[in-house]
């Protein structure tokens, strides 16, 4: 059931219209993965991990970016994220307010810092999504060490081998998926990077 989906989505959607294009994506992969035709209901826990108390056998999580939506489903803790790469000018201000030093230096030694510091990013919320509780201050998200291409990583902050991180970076996107677990590459539906 590890799958995700990433729909294109019209130019200037506020974020309410994003949220709601991004749970119509995990309704479809609810249909076509698990043949659910209605979602079930959603409850956040203490965290404000939303989850489906009627079905807990299926783990969720939705992200969007100004350009896209995307939905994931798995059977194992999930957390996804996509993001539209940043421009030049938030540079220097997101390094500051959500980067390590570790990770700033990542960030300005890459051959294109926006598309690293996106990449990054994603990974960062990815995971603490799945993990379902997310520290105040990014700065102290747990940084990993991963390939450019889609690969699945083992240096997730719990050091256990089986939680890969997948991750890819295009001309304007970037993505990445957290699962618990120890899969294949997980399938992804219409990958538009």
């Amino acid at each position: 059931m590890e799958t995700a989906l990433i729909v294109e989505v019209p130019a200037g959607l506020t974020p309410q219209q994003l949220s709601v294009e991004a749970y119509r994506a995990l309704a479809r992969l609810l249909r076509e993965e698990c043949c659910l035709e209605v979602m079930p209901e959603i409850v956040k826990d203490s965290n404000g991990k939303p989850w489906f108390p009627s079905r807990p056998d299926i783990h969720f999580s939705v992200s969007h970016c100004r350009s896209a939506v995307m939905g994931a489903i798995s059977s194992h803790p999930v957390g996804c994220d996509i993001e539209d790469i940043v421009t030049d000018d938030d540079v220097g201000m997101l390094l500051e307010v959500a980067f390590s030093d570790e990770d700033r230096e990542r960030i300005l030694a890459a051959s294109d810092p926006r598309k690293e510091l996106t990449r990054l990013w994603t990974i960062k919320e990815s995971n603490v999504k799945r993990h379902g509780v997310i520290p105040d201050d990014p700065r102290l998200w747990p940084s990993m060490t991963i390939p450019s291409e889609l690969s699945a990583n083992t240096h997730t902050p719990s050091a256990n081998p089986c939680k890969p991180i997948y991750t890819k970076t295009g001309i304007t996107k970037t993505y990445a998926w957290s699962v618990s677990g120890n899969y294949p590459v997980p399938r992804l539906k219409n990958i538009i990077l």
